[in-house]
């Protein structure tokens, strides 16, 4: 039998009784809509229209899509979607212990994690087109090939409209090659949960964010009779994630193209162009890319296009997923293993060759990238909270995470300075005069937008993320050549352990 949940912790401390809203004429719906898509906390994972028990919810919106009403549907008061929603409540510490056996420590950042690794897959096609090392994926076909799963349940590109990121469920090997690139807006995953609810004897796992895997979370434990759905959901994989984007930032990147018809688009890449930038194939069979690398166009355009959800999120590293896993270093991935399920999972995947990986020690106190948007990600969470305290507006609430956001900054000044260029973002006129800028005028903005990150340590000095590249730049290939030396510094580097153990 399931476990009930602990006391909601919902944002209105007043809305804490069902029935009173109900009283005021609200649905559970109209209450979810009050408390977070009107107050700009949804964080678009899917999970309210995927557990609906009569599908009366659909995600609408073509630059920001937010859950709303089916037309001639009528929310039936079920309270799941209310129960389900992560930002409603979000029990990091509390899961931890039901799932993992504890609660991490406070300096236990990416969770309680009882194994790390870093490595690869042993497929060098997938491999080679992977963001990094491919262990998302090496451990997605070993789950469907050892028939642990029925499908992985995922994020990829619409094959009918391929500007767009869509949740799609993976079934084979040939399935994952077309779907192992990095996506940078939002998405609703859990919305696939209406899916799967017709094929109610097949089990999956699924990869996603931490609200994607905090949502199923939340659902998994709802009070018996709980979604029937949630529980063929039986291994999940957790993605780092610093925060997204909304989708209108694909299509700012489109106009920054010149493509103002997204339908001409037969194929799209945020990082498949020259120095890792976006790149778009038209049906004319012209190709054209944005300037810069990928890193000048997020800084450029991530103040306008930031999910308002996500600015409030601290789960940089999916701790309620079985395995977490993220960048490494070049073309390699760390996996943070948790359950005993993702032991068991990890362990089979190395035995049957289809990962190479070493156990590892993280450098947590090291000046990592991850660790760096980790701390930016509370920074920012903790500081837009304080924000919304003081206006009296509705917030998360994270209990025992939540930490004074003056100790994250170097001064006040760089607060208020980050407080200041984010009302300008939000601003229309700002945005509509900003957009309509020459790329390389835009830089402007994203210089001072880097340059304040630089400031207070969120960013490492990566000057052609900082000032995009004058010319397009060379384009970025992973080859077979540099699959070689990975192998040989991996090789390298077990040489060395064991002369070490040797010596001792």
């Amino acid at each position: 039998m399931m476990q009930a949940n602990p006391p909601l912790k919902f944002l209105d401390e007043n809305a804490l009784d069902f029935q009173d809203h109900r009283r005021q004429g609200m649905t559970d719906f109209d209450r979810l809509v009050a408390d977070v898509v009107d107050q700009d906390l949804c964080l678009q994972c899917g999970v309210c229209v995927g557990i609906c028990p009569v599908a009366c919810l659909e995600m609408r919106g073509e630059e920001h899509p937010l859950p709303a009403l089916v037309q001639g549907r009528e929310c039936v008061d079920c309270t799941l979607c209310v129960r389900a929603c992560p930002r409603e409540h979000e029990y990091l510490e509390e899961y931890s212990i039901k799932l993992f056996g504890r609660a991490p420590t406070p300096d236990e950042l990416a969770g309680a994690v009882k194994e790390t690794y870093g490595g690869h897959m042993t497929d060098r096609r997938i491999w080679k087109s992977a963001a990094g090392g491919g262990l998302i994926s090496g451990l997605s076909i070993y789950l469907l090939e050892s028939g642990r799963v029925d499908g992985v349940i995922m994020c990829g590109m619409s094959e009918t409209e391929p500007w767009k990121v869509i949740p799609r469920i993976v079934r084979n090997r040939d399935e994952m090659l077309a779907n192992t690139s990095s996506h940078y807006v939002t998405v609703p995953i859990n919305q696939i949960l209406q899916q799967i609810r017709l094929e109610p004897h097949k089990k999956y796992a699924l990869v996603g964010s931490g609200c994607h895997i905090n949502g199923i979370r939340n659902a998994q434990f709802a009070p018996d009779p709980g979604p029937e759905m949630v529980k063929q959901i039986i291994f999940t994989m957790g993605l780092m994630c610093g925060g997204n984007r909304v989708p209108g930032y694909t299509l700012q990147l489109l106009r920054d193209m010149g493509i103002n018809e997204p339908r001409e688009v037969t194929k799209f890449s945020f990082r498949g162009g020259a120095g890792s930038s976006a790149i778009a194939a038209l049906k004319n069979g012209e190709v054209r890319g944005t300037l810069g690398h990928f890193g000048s166009d997020i800084r450029r355009l991530d103040p306008l296009y930031e999910s308002g959800g996500c600015t409030l999120c601290i789960d940089f590293f999916a701790n309620l997923a079985d395995i977490t896993i993220g960048d490494y270093m070049q073309k390699m991935s760390i996996a943070f293993v948790r359950s005993d399920l993702g032991v068991e999972v990890m362990h089979g995947a190395i035995e049957k060759g289809y990962v190479d990986v070493d156990p590892t020690i993280y450098d947590f106190d090291g000046n990592r990238h991850d660790r760096i948007r980790h701390n930016v990600k509370k920074r920012v969470t903790f500081t837009l909270i304080d924000d919304r305290k003081r206006k009296e507006l509705p917030h998360p609430d994270y209990g025992a995470s939540y930490r004074d956001p003056s100790s994250y900054w170097r001064s006040e000044f760089d607060r208020r300075f980050f407080l200041l260029l984010r009302w300008l973002a939000k601003q229309r006129w700002f945005r509509a005069f900003y957009t309509r800028l020459p790329v390389r005028l835009q830089w402007g903005f994203g210089v001072v937008w880097a340059s304040r990150q630089l400031f207070a340590g969120e960013t490492w000095p990566n000057w052609s993320g900082l000032f995009g590249k004058i010319t397009s730049g060379k384009k970025t290939e992973i080859t077979d050549q540099v699959l070689d030396k990975v192998l040989e510094r991996q090789r390298k580097t077990r040489d060395k352990r064991a002369q070490a153990v040797s010596r001792s």
